[in-house]
């Protein structure tokens, strides 16, 4: 299974990263989009395990609170062949002690978990090719703010040929 650790989105925020990739599709000459039921915000990547039960059991562990989320602007990961467009979250002391606490449990579950500076971001596309010096920071978007009461772990599948992730577990904060 391969498994990752994060929020999903409120509708609200969904539109606006819906709006940003409509936006980016009519500028890029190339991309693959993420499909809005599949928007989310990636706390912990886990990736291939053979058992779900050490990562719903590091998840069901945290003990943080609701997480504020608030948009930030549109970036670019380079990439040979496509870079991965996204829209930035705001990186909070909430945020930093979500991810922190998330890596360490997945960590004393037994679980490799890749050592990297935390960059939250959305998704939006990923193989982006955009016109030869164009910003995507000129991109105008209203800023997006919700508050999470969930912490997930979902599973990256292919479907029929397309990707799903499915909610496995969630942890509610109070």
């Amino acid at each position: 299974m391969r498994l990752f650790v994060g929020i999903k989105l409120s509708n609200e925020l969904k539109v606006i990263c819906c709006d940003a990739i409509s936006e980016i599709q009519g500028i890029c000459i190339k991309g693959s989009f993420t499909r809005a039921e599949n928007l989310h915000l990636t706390v912990v990547f886990v990736g291939e395990v053979p058992n779900p039960a050490p990562v719903i059991s590091a998840v069901g562990q945290i003990s943080a609170g609701k997480i504020t989320l608030e948009t930030e602007e549109l970036g670019i990961f380079s990439r040979s062949g496509g870079d991965i467009c996204w829209l930035g979250v705001k990186r909070t002391n909430q945020l930093d002690l979500l991810y922190n606490e998330a890596t360490g449990l997945l960590k004393t579950e037994g679980l490799r978990i890749e050592n990297r500076n935390y960059k939250p971001h959305i998704t939006l596309g990923r193989g982006v090719v955009l016109p030869e010096g164009f910003d995507i920071k000129t991109v105008k978007l209203p800023k997006g703010i919700m508050i999470s009461d969930r912490l997930s772990v979902f599973e990256s599948k292919r479907v029929d040929g397309i990707l799903r992730y499915t909610e496995i577990f969630y942890k509610q904060f109070v």
